[in-house]
């Protein structure tokens, strides 16, 4: 009885390691030669100069002490939204010191918020914004705007 059921086990054992084999190598990839026109590659990512930067201000002149909303939309070529872009946006008071720096990636629209409040001491007078848009880690954009504050 022993060997009838020591032959069973060895038999089912044979049986899964050749069905194994038999799955695994219908897995395995096929070998041939692939017509160049099949494959699909992804196009080079290179850094791009072409881009469209629209600001969008609460109030282009907005008393101290207010909040100010700055909303930049990023076009690229043929006018599409910019999405995923990155870089920062700063905000200079009139002196070209640095007032407020944010950094930012755009969202599916192509556009990134900027919400502050503006000091109720800020020295009045225009502010100067760059947006810097960076890509693969070098800066490919430098866009400027500005507002004004008032006492």
């Amino acid at each position: 009885m022993k060997s009838t059921i020591l032959v069973v086990i060895v038999a089912i054992i044979v049986i899964i390691i050749a069905a194994s084999a038999f799955i695994y190598t219908g897995m395995q990839p096929k070998t041939g030669t692939v017509s160049n026109d099949t494959m699909v590659t992804p196009p080079p990512q290179t850094a791009s100069d072409t881009y469209a930067v629209n600001f969008a201000y609460e109030q282009t002149t907005i008393p101290a002490g207010q909040n100010q909303w700055i909303n930049v939309t990023i076009d690229g070529p043929g006018s599409y939204p910019q999405a995923d872009l990155q870089g920062f946006l700063n905000v200079n008071l009139p002196n070209g010191t640095l007032y407020q720096t944010f950094s930012f990636t755009t969202d599916s629209n192509g556009q990134a918020e900027f919400p502050f409040t503006i000091a109720q001491n800020a020295t009045p007078g225009t502010y100067n914004v760059s947006l810097v848009i960076e890509e693969l880690g070098e800066i490919t954009e430098n866009v400027t705007s500005s507002f004004v504050v008032t006492n």
